[in-house]
């Protein structure tokens, strides 16, 4: 699964200044890091209409891409219920290191608030759930606390606690014709998934489970 963290906070909190500071550190380490934000706004990027994309897009395409030499543009359309933040990232991400993210606070990815002195409204982390730290300028009870002028050590937080997190509970290997076939992380942790939810309704099987072994040969004719 996609590692990921999402810098929350109020209008003008500093999250997108705070979120490429840290994004630039975490670059100089040597990791590969993608960045996801969110809007409330719609149509943000529309199709330019006579466009080859926008003629794509007009006959119904669910998804279309403008590959250019040095990046590409991929736009996806879907409707909100069909908007799964973490199946999105595993999907789009899943080479990343880590994946910076900036809004997202109803999602259940962990979060760190920016947080300053001067804000008079009530901390977000007091009714979001899964934030982790606050960023802030100022001593806040009952969490942890980072410092909001030192992006160095909410990229540490983020290399400890986030990217090199204890991984998955479980490795999972492929291997077609006697080789072993290379997976991405979201695609084992995918098929770790689906064969855990076969064994369920199955009687007879001792927990805790350690191995699950599936063999799959075509029958000689």
């Amino acid at each position: 699964m996609v590692k990921a963290i999402s810098f929350i906070g109020y209008h003008n909190s500093g999250k997108t200044t705070l979120a490429a500071q840290v994004i630039k550190i975490l670059k100089e380490k040597g990791y590969k890091v993608a960045a996801v934000k969110s809007t409330k706004h719609e149509n943000v990027l529309p199709e330019k209409e006579g466009t080859d994309t926008y003629k794509l897009a007009k006959v119904g395409a669910e998804a279309v891409a403008l590959v250019e030499p040095h990046q590409s543009i991929i736009r996806i359309f879907k409707n909100k219920e069909e908007l799964e933040l973490q199946t999105f990232l595993n999907r789009h991400f899943s080479n990343f290191d880590v994946v910076i993210c900036e809004g997202f606070k109803n999602y259940s990815l962990p979060k760190i608030e920016v947080l300053r002195k001067e804000q008079k409204t009530e901390p977000l982390f007091k009714r979001v759930e899964n934030v982790v730290a606050v960023a802030t300028d100022f001593k806040v009870e009952g969490i942890t606390n980072l410092p909001l002028n030192s992006p160095e050590e909410v990229a540490e937080f983020i290399e400890s606690e986030i990217i090199k997190s204890e991984e998955e509970p479980f490795t999972v290997t492929l291997s077609v014709n006697g080789k072993e076939v290379e997976m991405k992380p979201f695609i084992r942790h995918m098929l770790a998934e689906l064969l855990g939810g076969f064994l369920k309704p199955l009687k007879g099987i001792e927990e805790p489970v350690e191995l699950i072994e599936v063999c799959v040969k075509r029958r000689e004719k």
